[in-house]
Parts: structure tokens; sequence; C-alpha cells
């Protein structure tokens, strides 16, 4: 069960790096070049098998981590640090009004079909599915 957990943990985190990196071709968009540190919540379902799978399933994916570069030449790259290994992903990024959106250029990566993020008024970008929320903040 923890392994499954790790596995569906690990694809978020891919999907958020491709979201993270979305447009910014235009002078609006430029507000959102920067790097930002990204805190993963987990709800729903995955939650709740996390938290049957006991204290430390929970503290590992508390300990998980996210950064996001978004380049000015509308490029990015993302990190993700989880269970102690690091898994990287770089792309292209586009942004329109409140919404940025991701795609990776390598086809082995998890989610580089694109990942969509929204922008909040306070500089945050938003990453979430049914089970997982990531919020990056610019650091």
């Amino acid at each position: 069960m923890v392994r499954k957990m790790l596995c569906t943990s690990r694809y978020v985190f891919l999907c958020v790096a491709c979201l993270a990196f979305l447009t910014g071709c235009s002078d609006p968009a430029a507000k959102y070049v920067g790097s930002y540190t990204g805190t993963i919540d987990l709800s729903g379902q995955l939650k709740k098998k996390a938290e049957a799978a006991g204290p430390a399933a929970m503290e590992l994916v508390k300990a998980a981590k996210a950064t996001l570069n978004l380049k000015e030449d509308k490029t990015y790259d993302v990190t993700f640090t989880m269970f102690g290994k690091n898994e990287s992903e770089s792309g292209n990024w586009s942004a329109a009004e409140t919404v940025l959106t991701l795609k990776a250029t390598s086809k082995d990566k998890v989610g580089s079909g694109g990942a969509k993020l929204s922008a909040n008024e306070d500089g945050t970008l938003i990453w979430r599915n049914a089970s997982v929320t990531i919020t990056f903040t610019k650091s």
C-alpha cells in the first residue's frame, strides 16, 4: 500500500512540474518568471491511504519538495525531491491570463502531455487534482 502511494505521489509531482511552467510570452507573463518552492497537500482517497499506512508515510509526504524555475525565454525546469530521490523535468511554458501551461520536452517523463497551473493574486501558483494540491510560492 505504501509502495502504491509512493508511485502515485511521484506521478503527481512530475505532473506538477509540467504544470508549473506554463505561458509567459508577453509582458503580463513576465511577472511569473522566477524560482518557486512547492509544498504538497494530500486529500481524498490518497490521504486516507497515506494515513492508513501510518505516521511514517505521512512524514515522507510532508518531506517531499518541489522547485520550479520559470525562465524569461519561456523554458522551465522542475525538480521533485521525494523519498530521498530527485526527479527533474524541463520544457516550455506559456501563460494566458491566470493559467500557466507547462509542456515537457522529454517524452519519457510523466506528465509530458502538459500541465496547467492557476495563478493567484498573491503570486502563488497552484496545481491540483482530486487527491493532491501543490502550492508553489515564489522564492
